[in-house]
């Protein structure tokens, strides 16, 4: 049986046969996957995803493995880079919506319900009413209060219900300056934090929903990232999806650094490699989640999320 998913949706196609001419299919755990360059956007193809017929697909861990199993990587690519991922606002540099991923059981996240940005204090009028059409609930803020009073979001006038929760507590200049020693310590010390953060989407009329920090990667990236996989979406595709800032977010674009360093306050602290997004760091980050909690469901549970909130955010986000 196969499922098709498209940008927007998941059906159930029936059954086909592979024909010998075709490309072998291997399992995603087998792929590298490498950082490809910002580019346009392009239309999605219908993307295939496998599942062998004996096998029943659950919100397990069990159930994600499988689902992992028969994700075509050939397909991740298209799959991050579909038509409307990115939201090309002035102002902005790495303003993404999350729609489309695949999750368990044949559903698919829905479109223009989660949306990851960098900070917002310079989007321009016409990016601010495009977010207003979109009737934003919720804007979660993970910035520090100093990165928050150095770069005031200009969201402010929206109806949506603002929360400010500094994922990296307030002192961020006391981090270390190694992009996997601060994912290690978020992981382990800011638990609690992470999952005050994501119970802020957990509650009744929460979407959408706009999670941003000031380069839209590391914080919004964790943050996100165990979002999707709450949903069932594959590890590969997070760890792809995360992967795209890099290129929003490259040295080149000397105004989105210029911003980001005036922003946070780290000035020339700020390096090249604190811009990078290896796919291989979230899932080292996912493996982490796992580790600790036996799940990542298991990792919320254990920082304050009921089993009622996963649920409701399974509700919002699917398809």
């Amino acid at each position: 049986m196969f499922f098709t998913v498209t940008a927007g949706q998941a059906r159930n196609r029936g059954s086909q046969t592979e024909t010998a001419a075709s490309a072998p299919r291997l399992p995603v755990l087998s792929v590298v996957i490498v950082h490809k360059p910002a580019r346009s956007t392009k239309a999605a193809r219908n993307v295939h995803m496998r599942a062998c017929p004996e096998r029943r697909l659950l919100w397990t861990e069990q159930g994600l493995a499988q689902i992992t199993d028969w994700l075509d990587p050939r397909d991740v690519d298209d799959l991050v880079f579909a038509e409307g991922r990115r939201l090309e606002l002035a102002g902005v540099f790495n303003l993404r919506d999350v729609g489309g991923y695949p999750a368990v059981g044949g559903r698919a996240v829905r479109w223009r319900t989660l949306l990851r940005s960098d900070a917002l204090h310079r989007i321009e009028p016409a990016g601010s009413a495009f977010l207003g059409e979109l009737e934003l609930s919720t804007i979660l803020d993970l910035r520090t209060p100093m990165e928050a009073e150095l770069a005031p979001s200009a969201l402010d006038g929206l109806p949506a219900r603002v929360a400010h929760i500094s994922l990296l507590g307030g002192d961020m200049e006391a981090l270390p300056l190694e992009l996997d020693a601060i994912y290690r310590y978020v992981i382990d010390e800011r638990g609690d934090t992470i999952g005050a953060a994501v119970r802020v989407l957990a509650t009744a009329d929460a979407f959408p929903a706009l999670i941003h920090c000031s380069a839209g990667k590391d914080r919004t990236g964790i943050v996100v990232a165990l979002i999707l996989a709450v949903l069932g979406v594959p590890d590969e595709v997070i760890a792809a999806d995360y992967g795209l800032s890099a290129g929003y977010l490259d040295s080149e674009h000397t105004p989105a650094i210029g911003q980001l360093q005036a922003s946070t306050g780290l000035g020339d602290n700020l390096t090249r490699p604190l811009l990078s997004s290896p796919p291989a760091l979230m899932l080292e980050v996912l493996a982490r989640a796992r580790a600790a909690g036996g799940s990542v469901d298991g990792y919320l549970l254990d920082h304050g999320l009921s089993p009622a909130d996963l649920d409701r955010l399974r509700a919002a986000l699917l398809d």
